[in-house]
């Protein structure tokens, strides 16, 4: 379920196009670690999880973030210290964690996000997210995929949740980025990737 070489060839067509990171005001996070189906019962992440979570015990590590988000271990290595530094986060507490493990952790984000209205938003995860922008739920996945949005309020600042669950082993990736085209590059590339998958499978038989 890991992407890894998609991550690749989409970071690539990001740059060729134009897109770049939404903009977002100052960010707190918490992170819990040993995320399990044993703890929860699956391994998504949703706010109905960091609900429970933030229930039974407080955050292993807390976090600031002024900047957009854009964390990915295959730049910051996959520990906690690793994924939060690549995306410019500070710990807060908790820093005797950074040097754990990145797998089975359950992240949550809140704060401002700049929107601007019309424009198209991809939510790259590895792995599951759940995303409220201004009350209302724009994304909800429990896979590793890309997942896009278009804003249809107002531009502006709007109070956003998002909750991102890194399962399954590396890698870890976390960004968000509009999309000038609407996503229509984005397709265009599943596709090929698609293709090249089926041929690659051929070759090697």
């Amino acid at each position: 379920m890991k992407y890894y070489l998609q991550y690749l060839w989409v970071a690539a067509a990001v740059a060729a196009w134009g897109g770049v990171p939404a903009q977002a005001n100052t960010i707190t996070g918490e992170i819990w670690e040993n995320f399990t189906t044993t703890t929860l019962g699956n391994e998504q992440g949703t706010f109905a999880n960091v609900a429970t979570s933030s229930g039974a015990r407080s955050a292993d590590v807390t976090f600031s973030l002024t900047g957009p988000i854009n964390f990915s271990s295959v730049v910051g290595g996959y520990t906690i210290g690793g994924f939060l530094g690549s995306g410019g986060a500070t710990i807060v507490t908790g820093s005797g964690q950074a040097g754990n493990n990145l797998d089975n952790t359950l992240f949550y984000f809140s704060g401002m996000l700049s929107m601007v209205h019309g424009e198209t938003y991809d939510l790259s995860h590895d792995d599951g997210a759940e995303l409220s922008i201004n009350g209302s739920d724009v994304v909800n996945s429990s896979i590793a995929t890309d997942s896009f949005y278009t804003w249809t309020g107002a531009s502006g600042n709007y109070n956003f949740q998002l909750a991102y669950a890194e399962v399954e082993g590396p890698p870890g990736i976390l960004t968000m980025h509009s999309v000038p085209d609407g996503g229509s590059t984005m397709a265009m590339l599943g596709g090929v990737l698609t293709v090249m998958g089926g041929v690659a499978r051929r070759i090697r038989k």
